[in-house]
C-alpha cells in the first residue's frame, strides 16, 4: 500500500512538473490543475512519513518539480532577471516574445517586425480596454494618459506622438526590459512620448498636479497578489482628482482568482461617480496568427458623452444592489469577499 501510495505521490509531481515546463500557455485549467495535484501530493506525502525511503524521495520529486527548477530546462527563456518584487522572465517561441513574474503574464510583442507595433495580450484595440484607450485617442486631441503599470509597453501603440504618456512602474527591473529595445520595442517603434516614474504608483501620482490627465489607466491587477492600496476609496479618489473634470479612470481587473468589479462598483457609489465594466472574450487577429486575451475593465467616469460612447461598444453599469456593503478603504479591506473561480460573468 505503502508504494502505491509513493507511486501516487511521483504522479502527481509528474503532473505539476508537466505544467511548468510543457504546458504552452497558462491557462485557468492549468492553474486549478497544479493546485488540486500539489494538494494531493501534500496528503500523499503526509500519508506516507513513517516510511522514511519513501518520504524522502517523494519530497525530492516534489522539490524537482518546483516552479523554481523547470526555469532550467526551458529552451525559450531568453533572459532571467530577479530583484525584490520577484523573478521576471522573458521567452519566446516562434511568433511572439512574452514578459512574465511568475505566472502573470506582463507583455507579449510579435516577433514579425511587420507586426511588431500591433498591441497584443489585453491591449488589442478590440479589448475592453483597447476601446476606452481607443476612444480617448480618437476624441480627445493631445491627450494627456497616465498609466499605473509599465508592463510590455503596448499602451504606446494605442495613442499617436501628439499624445503623452506618464507610467508610473514600481519595478526598475521591467524598465531596464522594455527600454533596452533588446525584448520589447513597443515604446521606440510607436513614437509616442512618454516619461517613466519609478517608484510606488500611488505615493507618486499623488503628486501629480490635478485635473492632469485625461485617462488614468490603472493596470496593476492581474498578478495573484493583489496590491491592495492601489484599489481603496482614497486611491479611487486620487485618482479622479488627477484627472480632469471630463476624464476617466479605467481599470483593468483581469484576474485568475478575484473579481474586483463589484469592489469597485462599491468604491464608485461611496465616491458619487459611474462605473461601468465590460468583458470581451479572446480573439484572433485577422491576416495573422495573433491572438488577443480576454479582458475584464472597469470605469470610472461621470462624462456622458464617454459613457455614451461606451455603452455603444457593451459597456454596462455596475449596479450596487447592497448599501450596507462598506466599499474597501485603507482602514478597511477584505480580498476574501472578491474570491472567484472561473470567469467572472
Amino acid at each position: 500500500k505503502s508504494y502505491l501510495i509513493f507511486l501516487a505521490a511521483i504522479t502527481m509531481a509528474a503532473i505539476i512538473l508537466w505544467t511548468n515546463v510543457y504546458a504552452d500557455t497558462i491557462t485557468p485549467t492549468i492553474i486549478y490543475l497544479k493546485i488540486v495535484a500539489g494538494l494531493a501530493a501534500l496528503i500523499l506525502i503526509i500519508s506516507i512519513m513513517d516510511k522514511r525511503p519513501l518520504f524522502v524521495m517523494a519530497c525530492l520529486a516534489m522539490i524537482f518539480a518546483n516552479p523554481t527548477i523547470p526555469y532550467i530546462f526551458n529552451q525559450n527563456i531568453v533572459d532571467i532577471t530577479r530583484n525584490y518584487f520577484g523573478t521576471l522572465i522573458v521567452e519566446e517561441n516562434k511568433i511572439v516574445r512574452t514578459l512574465s513574474h511568475g505566472d502573470t503574464v506582463h507583455g507579449i510583442q510579435a516577433l514579425d517586425k511587420s507586426l511588431a507595433i500591433i498591441p497584443l495580450s489585453y491591449y488589442y484595440p478590440k479589448t475592453a480596454n483597447g476601446e476606452v484607450l481607443a476612444v480617448i485617442e480618437k476624441n480627445v486631441p493631445h491627450a494627456k494618459i497616465a498609466a499605473l503599470g509599465l508592463g510590455g509597453g503596448s499602451v504606446a501603440c494605442l495613442f499617436k506622438p501628439d499624445n503623452f504618456i506618464d507610467f508610473y512602474e514600481i519595478d526598475p527591473n521591467v524598465v531596464s526590459i522594455v527600454e533596452t529595445k533588446k525584448h520589447f520595442t513597443y515604446l521606440s517603434e510607436c513614437k509616442t512620448p512618454y516619461k517613466i516614474i519609478i517608484g510606488d504608483a500611488r505615493l507618486n501620482i499623488q503628486k501629480a498636479d490635478d485635473n492632469l490627465y485625461d485617462i488614468v489607466f490603472v493596470d496593476v491587477f492581474s498578478g495573484d497578489n493583489i496590491p491592495m492600496h492601489l484599489i481603496t476609496k482614497q486611491a479611487a479618489n486620487i485618482y479622479l482628482h488627477k484627472t480632469k473634470k471630463d476624464g476617466v479612470v479605467l481599470f483593468h481587473i483581469s484576474n485568475r482568482f478575484f473579481n474586483l468589479r463589484r469592489e469597485l462598483g462599491y468604491i464608485a457609489r461611496d465616491l458619487n461617480t459611474q462605473a461601468f465594466y465590460h468583458l470581451t472574450t479572446q480573439g484572433k487577429i485577422e491576416n495573422t496568427s495573433l491572438t488577443y486575451s480576454t479582458t475584464h475593465s472597469v470605469l470610472l467616469t461621470n462624462n456622458e458623452k464617454r459613457i455614451e460612447q461606451l455603452k455603444k461598444l457593451g459597456w454596462k453599469k455596475i449596479e450596487t444592489k447592497n448599501d450596507n456593503i462598506k466599499a474597501w478603504t485603507d482602514d478597511f479591506s477584505t480580498p476574501l469577499r472578491a474570491i472567484t473561480f472561473g470567469v467572472p460573468q
